[in-house]
């Protein structure tokens, strides 16, 4: 069996044209000038993102096998 587990992604805006994102020890750093206009809209898109939500709230899983008799 083989268990996922998830990190949070952090995205760090630092000031002038950096903007900072990790993941556990991987950090992508880049010089993208963001407003805050273009900040604020990051953030909504993020907290409405499919795949966040997915993430946040996993749907269960029932996994079945059938045989079937005939042969």
């Amino acid at each position: 069996m083989t268990i996922l587990s998830f990190e949070d992604i952090s995205v760090r805006f630092t000031g002038g044209k950096r903007v900072d994102a990790s993941f556990g020890s991987f950090i992508v750093k880049t010089d993208q000038s963001i407003s805050e206009k273009d900040r604020a809209m990051v953030i909504r898109v993020a907290e409405q993102c499919a795949v966040k939500k997915m993430i946040e709230n996993p749907p269960d899983l029932i996994v079945e096998t059938i045989i079937d008799p005939k042969p």
